[in-house]
């Protein structure tokens, strides 16, 4: 963990978020990637990491999503602070921590209206899709821009989600 940490304090330093990491702490709660709460001179970070060769590319659309979401609705998703490779093979992002507070219907109704106001929201294209590959999972997802919705969801989701399938259990005659 020394070099995964001295790695990401590297990164962090080189895009002048920190100069020192003062502690670490691990969390749960996702089945893929490795979390964690670094402690900095600038404040808590969230970070995620993940050892898989496509890692870096999972931790570029995430960050590119967040990115859109956050243009789309200022301080809704964490902010994607910066992210890098790993020397034992995999990448990191790191993003800004997001202290819960208690759940309460205030909270409740304001993440209604910011999830209303993300999915009323339109790509800068008027197209469905995305600039970069993100990821579902462990596995690519192809985000070809599509003038229509439909047309991306089938040729985009469900199309390869079925081909998986198909080739994953070549003797399933109900595929």
């Amino acid at each position: 963990m020394v070099n995964v940490l001295q790695t990401i304090l590297d990164v962090l330093r080189a895009n002048g978020l920190c100069n020192e990491i003062l502690g670490e702490s691990g969390l749960s709660g996702g089945c893929i990637n490795d979390s964690l709460k670094i402690s900095t001179d600038a404040g808590p970070l969230f970070v995620k990491t993940n050892a898989s060769s496509n890692a870096t590319t999972m931790f570029e659309g995430e960050a590119a999503a967040l990115n859109a979401i956050n243009e789309a609705v200022p301080d809704f998703a964490p902010k994607a602070l910066c992210s890098g490779s790993l020397p034992t093979g995999g990448g990191f992002i790191v993003l800004s921590f997001i202290r819960f507070t208690g759940s309460n219907s205030k909270h409740q109704i304001a993440l209604a209206k910011k999830l209303a106001q993300l999915h009323s929201t339109t790509s800068p294209n008027g197209k469905f899709g995305f600039p970069v590959t993100t990821m579902c999972g462990s596995t690519e997802q192809d985000n070809t821009w599509e003038n229509e919705w439909v047309t991306f969801y089938k040729e985009r989701r469900l199309r390869p989600m079925l081909k998986r399938c198909q080739r994953n259990n070549p003797s399933d005659s109900e595929l």
